[in-house]
């Protein structure tokens, strides 16, 4: 059973705290959904435009609605990334204002500005794998990962590696790079003591499900005390739904 429990869910108030900051003793499940439905409008617009929601923070007091976004863009830096990605800001509040029946202030921060000072690692990493540089997404995946890696973001690795698995007919082949850039990243953090991603589906279109994983370092599960980041993320695929599971160990 510890490896089907959600890993957030068994440490919160232990190592995690809620992404949802809010506290009502009537209408529960009504502030319930309309995180759900804000979650779920935000990651599809930012989807959109070709930015991955990695983590979203829902704070609610009186009638006001905080949101605070990690968001990663690679393509576009500085302050106002959102108005040159194409996405409308005055109408994203205006329909989180009528989702959320109240105030709504929204926060976006670019998680790939976090990481600007690892591009040497990056460079470091991409000297090792020069064999791979003709593939598509050679260059994309590296700079992914060294953000996801150094921010430590599960959900944001798990999103990325299961829309790759959407546009990439050969999965196996992907999988395979993905494991080595994994490897080598993992290898440069001293603060990330482990990695586990778990590939499961119909992956290269197989007759059956089958699953790939790669874990490098240690992954405690059953360990209350220790620090873990979870991130699942489905991956909508030619040959069905395949999904994408992340657990990284934090020092």
């Amino acid at each position: 059973m510890g490896q089907k429990v959600n890993s957030i869910g068994l440490r919160l108030r232990n190592r995690r705290k809620w992404d949802s900051k809010w506290f009502t003793e009537k209408g529960y499940s009504d502030l319930f959904y309309r995180d759900y439905i804000t979650t779920k409008y935000l990651t599809q617009v930012f989807e959109k435009h070709d930015i991955l929601l990695g983590r979203c923070i829902i704070k609610r007091a009186l009638n006001k609605t905080y949101i605070f976004l990690h968001v990663y863009l690679a393509t576009t830096r500085g302050s106002n990334f959102l108005e040159h990605s194409g996405i409308k800001v005055e109408k994203v509040k205006k329909t989180l204002k009528k989702l959320n029946k109240g105030e709504v202030i929204l926060s976006v921060s670019n998680t790939d500005n976090i990481s600007l000072d690892l591009w040497l690692g990056k460079r470091k990493v991409m000297a090792q794998l020069s064999s791979f540089q003709t593939r598509k997404y050679f260059d994309e995946t590296l700079l992914l990962i060294n953000s996801a890696t150094a921010i430590k973001s599960a959900p944001l690795l798990a999103r990325f590696l299961a829309r790759q698995l959407e546009t990439i007919f050969q999965h196996t082949q992907y999988i395979d790079f993905a494991k080595k850039v994994l490897a080598k990243f993992v290898t440069m953090r001293p603060d990330l003591l482990g990695v586990r991603v778990q590939w499961k589906g119909r992956l290269s279109g197989s007759d059956r499900s089958k699953k790939e994983s790669f874990q490098q370092g240690q992954i405690p599960l059953h360990t209350i005390s220790a620090k873990i980041d979870y991130g699942y993320s489905p991956a909508f695929t030619i040959y069905g739904t395949c999904g994408v599971k992340v657990w990284l160990c934090l020092k």
